[in-house]
């Protein structure tokens, strides 16, 4: 899945998350999981456009 799956996910699930349900803990633990891996996505994302801007600016200084 990519972030913005994993960001729909996480969203649609805590949603549904009725507190008084015996499944409230396991489907907000599904969610947190879903919005962990969103943030991963993006930082993995954020790390790759990082590494080819300092590519561009070390060919720039040859």
């Amino acid at each position: 899945m990519h972030s913005e799956e994993h960001y729909r996910q996480a969203e649609a699930l805590a949603e549904r998350i009725d507190v008084e349900s015996d499944y409230a803990l396991p489907r907000l633990a599904s969610a947190q999981v879903h919005a962990t891996l969103a943030l991963v996505g993006i930082l993995k994302d954020v790390f790759a456009e990082l590494s080819m801007l300092r590519e561009v600016i070390d060919q720039s200084d040859t």
